[in-house]
C-alpha cells in the first residue's frame, strides 16, 4: 500500500502537467484539456444538464498555435499576443447507447478556436470555440459556436 501512495505522490504532478477546465455556461459543457508536448492537446467535454441515460461527451485531438510578433511593446499587439488559437478534430459519442442498442458514435466534429489569456491572471483564459458537426451518417450537421472560460490547474 505505501508503494501504491508513493507512486501517486510521484506521478500526481506530472499528470496534473498543463491540465486546463473549461466550463461553457450557455451550452452546459464542461471540458477537460491536456497538453501533451505542448503543442498537442486531449480534448474531453462533457454535458452537465443531461440525464444519466443520456450522457453525451467528446473526445478530440487539438494543436495550438500561438501569436508571435516581432513589434516591440505596443499594448493593442500585446494583448493580441496573449491569444492562442486551436484547432482539431474528434468524436461525439454517448456511451449508454449500447444499453438501447443504438450506435455509440453520435457523430464527427471539427474544432476552430481562439483562448485569450486574461491579463495579470496567466492561469485565466476566456474560450471562444466554432465547432462544425456531422452526424454519424455524414447527412446532416450544424454549426456550433461556444464561449466559455478556462482555468489552467498548473503551469
Amino acid at each position: 500500500m505505501k508503494y501504491f501512495l508513493f507512486l501517486i505522490m510521484f506521478t500526481s504532478k506530472s499528470l496534473l502537467a498543463q491540465l486546463t477546465l473549461s466550463y461553457f455556461p450557455w451550452q452546459n459543457m464542461l471540458g477537460i484539456t491536456k497538453t501533451i508536448p505542448k503543442v498537442v492537446a486531449v480534448d474531453y467535454k462533457i454535458e452537465t444538464n443531461t440525464f444519466f441515460n443520456n450522457l453525451n461527451m467528446e473526445l478530440g485531438i487539438r494543436r495550438y498555435h500561438s501569436f508571435n510578433t516581432k513589434i516591440d511593446h505596443v499594448e493593442y499587439l500585446e494583448l493580441f499576443n496573449r491569444a492562442v488559437c486551436h484547432y482539431g478534430a474528434g468524436i461525439a459519442f454517448n456511451p449508454t447507447n449500447f444499453q438501447k442498442n443504438i450506435k455509440t458514435i453520435n457523430g464527427y466534429y471539427i474544432d476552430l478556436g481562439i483562448r485569450w489569456l486574461i491579463p495579470t491572471r496567466d492561469f485565466l483564459a476566456i474560450v471562444l470555440e466554432c465547432s462544425p458537426y456531422m452526424n454519424q451518417a455524414l447527412t446532416n450537421g450544424n454549426l456550433r459556436t461556444r464561449l466559455g472560460l478556462a482555468y489552467r490547474i498548473s503551469k
